[in-house]
């Protein structure tokens, strides 16, 4: 059962009201309206970093959708996603007016019955909308609610304290009282239950592998071992390894060198079919050698001798990173089923039933939003590693912004989740990571891409 009335106060759905939506009338044209949500994107004020996280949730919002209002009266509305179907249908812009073009009616919600989280969850999935606007009891609107405005409360680890551990507890498992909240519980569980990575130790001192391999055992993880880079290329071309821990100064061949022909090497020579993750691990604490190991490729850092809350957050860091991103790894290019493999990569990336939804099922125009959405990223991806190689972290956060809200538009779930955390860490200007999301999200596009190319290839076979 569900904790009553009180598990989430008033503040907290108010968090997630976006106040001060844009408003337009109804002869207002396309072009203007586009023009006033293009403008609606400014850079988040706040310092703080949880404000700025919910900030910039609501700037999403904000900038992606235009309310149609008479006489306080809500008609219509128009989002980002109206903007693609109409530049895919090559609808002339400048004299059309909203009202003409914009959805309605519009689903919505009072104010007075926003008294659960569930209710404006289940109503965005059930009409497959991300705008609900929210009305007073005179109609007139309050403000808006979104999956982004909702993602702070409807976390799983912010739910969990709805719930009551006897709703989920079993007696092999748990031991704890009917009353007890299942956020007290959530560490053990979250523990024996995600996917482990496969980690490499890349360390010559015995004392220093036996306390490392203790700490990770003592944080539920498990390592193999090897003694220099030599021994790390060899084991790398037989077992996929999701992340390395790298001693600095190692014989036969150091972690330095080693990194370097880690990164020369391409994807599809490891075992994994992907580049693995590597960390640092060096006594050596000054910011010269730091730099050392950013310029030879390596992702992470971690001092000598290593802290075990570092090590833990090290590993929670770089674990959502690479699960995620494994969901994209290249396909075996000796397989005999290539095509199966490659259309369920793309079934991966792309959610045809939302697309089939956006497209009233027409495959030509699923076709052309696609190709006009892989341009788009492509353009806005090149942008995002210019300003990554210069570390330019405010048009780094531009650019993952802007392919996070066309990701989403376009049902690219998954790529939307990397454009998200790229945009997260640019905006706590942490340059740890954002490599491996950058060419995460490029696969995302190249794979599209290759996608498109053997469409067409085949419609023309086919004719």
């Amino acid at each position: 059962m569900f904790i009553s009335s009180t598990a989430l106060t008033e503040a907290d759905l108010e968090s997630a009201i976006v106040r001060n939506p844009l408003i337009v009338s109804p002869n207002t044209s396309v072009m203007a309206a586009i023009a006033l949500m293009s403008g609606s994107r400014t850079v988040c004020s706040s310092s703080r970093e949880a404000d700025m996280e919910i900030e910039a949730r609501h700037l999403e919002a904000r900038s992606s959708c235009v309310l149609i209002v008479e006489g306080n009266q809500l008609l219509g509305i128009f989002t980002e996603r109206d903007v693609v179907r109409l530049s895919s249908q090559m609808r002339k812009l400048e004299n059309l007016a909203i009202a003409d073009v914009m959805a309605h009616p519009v689903i919505s919600l009072h104010q007075s019955a926003f008294t659960d989280l569930f209710l404006a969850v289940n109503l965005l999935q059930q009409y497959r909308i991300r705008h609900l606007p929210l009305l007073n009891e005179q109609d007139e609107i309050v403000g808006l609610l979104t999956h982004e405005s909702l993602q702070q409360l409807s976390r799983p680890i912010d739910l969990l304290h709805l719930r009551l551990a006897e709703d989920v507890m079993t007696s092999e498992v748990i031991c704890a009282a009917p009353s007890v909240s299942m956020l007290i519980q959530i560490k053990p569980i979250n523990d024996s239950t995600k996917p482990k990575l496969k980690l490499l130790l890349a360390e010559d001192n015995l004392v220093n592998q036996k306390v490392i391999l203790k700490q990770l055992h003592n944080l539920g993880y498990k390592a193999d071992v090897v003694a220099n880079g030599q021994e790390v290329l060899q084991i790398l071309d037989k077992i996929p390894y999701d992340l390395i821990f790298m001693d600095y100064q190692m014989p036969i061949l150091d972690g330095l060198e080693t990194t370097r022909e880690i990164r020369r090497r391409s994807a599809s020579s490891f075992a994994s079919h992907r580049q693995p993750v590597v960390v640092a691990l060096t006594a050596n604490a000054m910011a010269e050698d730091q730099q050392n190991c950013r310029d030879a490729g390596m992702d992470d850092y971690l001092s000598k001798p290593v802290n075990k809350k570092d090590l833990a957050a090290v590993l929670e860091r770089w674990h959502e990173i690479i699960i995620t991103s494994e969901a994209v790894m290249i396909p075996d290019p000796t397989s005999n089923n290539q095509d199966s493999q490659n259309r369920n990569l793309i079934d991966l990336i792309i959610d045809w039933e939302y697309l089939h939804q956006l497209s009233d099922n027409d495959t030509e125009v699923e076709l052309e939003f696609l190709q006009l959405f892989q341009e788009d990223s492509q353009s806005h991806l090149e942008l995002a590693k210019a300003a990554f190689a210069a570390q330019d972290f405010q048009q780094i956060a531009w650019e993952a912004h802007h392919l996070k809200g066309s990701s989403g538009n376009m049902g690219v779930t998954i790529m939307q989740k990397s454009a998200e955390k790229l945009e997260l860490l640019s905006r706590k200007h942490e340059i740890a990571g954002m490599d491996n999301l950058i060419a995460d999200l490029e696969e995302f596009i190249n794979r599209i891409q290759d996608f498109l190319i053997k469409t067409n290839l085949d419609n023309l076979t086919d004719k």
